[in-house]
């Protein structure tokens, strides 16, 4: 479907880096151009080109035939490097290993690309499956959360507008991630996170979107306590009155 502009975008890449001798190894396509086989408005082509090792890599975006071709320009050996720090943990952001799970094989002239996925795929199910969260964590978040509340109740009822809307990003921001860290829900793009809750929390995307449909700072307001209420009790229940937990001190 998107050959066309993904050959233009390759040979106007190698144009703009004539002495480079560019050799492409494999290409990725991913996100909702690939996966709705379509691009919609204000969507781009998003790419990740795998090339022979030349001591460089690119991160950019080109206009190719009217439409921002968004890409990744990287040697095999940097992906194996990038997927071996997610795994060892070295660097937190997951996201070279969503790419190749999820992505759309568009040219493979490498057996290596096939074994990537499969790690990639591997490392993910595992993580999903052993992340547990410690009591302690819990609390403490819950915690933050129910902060947040307060204080969202309490600029609403003082009609500080830009307390209520500053607490209230910040208290929905972290309850959806504490939320899905939780109950192990992958985290991905705002645009495909509902859809990772909705295989298993449909009540909360409801919940959450009720917030944005509702038309005053009342009752708005209503619909986060209720959204709140919910994951706590998801998550094990309310946050207690009396709490305390010790740990050592860092040294």
């Amino acid at each position: 479907m998107f050959e066309l502009k993904i050959d233009e975008f390759i040979k106007k890449f190698k144009a703009r880096h004539p002495k480079d001798k560019i050799k492409v190894l494999a290409i990725l396509g991913f996100g909702s151009s690939f996966k709705n086989k379509k691009i919609q408005d204000n969507s781009d082509l998003d790419l990740y080109i795998i090339i022979k090792d030349i001591k460089k890599r690119w991160r950019g975006v080109m206009l190719v035939r009217g439409i921002m071709v968004d890409y990744f320009v990287y040697p095999l050996e940097q992906l194996k490097s990038d997927l071996n720090k997610v795994k060892n943990k070295i660097i937190s952001k997951q996201t070279i290993a969503y790419i190749l799970r999820d992505g759309k094989v568009i040219l493979d002239n490498t057996e290596e690309l096939k074994k990537l996925r499969a790690i990639a795929c591997n490392f993910l199910k595992k993580e999903i499956s052993q992340n547990a969260v410690s009591p302690n964590w819990l609390v403490l978040n819950k915690y933050f959360i129910d902060d947040y509340l307060k204080d969202i109740v309490d600029s609403q009822r003082d009609k500080d507008i830009f307390a209520w809307q500053y607490n209230s990003n910040l208290l929905l921001n972290n309850l959806l991630e504490i939320f899905c860290q939780f109950h192990k829900i992958p985290l991905v793009k705002p645009k495909y996170q509902s859809a990772e809750i909705m295989k298993k929390y449909a009540k909360f995307v409801v919940l959450y979107s009720s917030i944005a449909r509702a038309t005053t700072i009342k009752e708005k307001t209503k619909k986060i306590n209720q959204l709140v209420f919910y994951c706590f009790d998801t998550m094990g229940g309310q946050l207690p009155k009396e709490w305390e937990i010790e740990r050592p001190i860092e040294r």
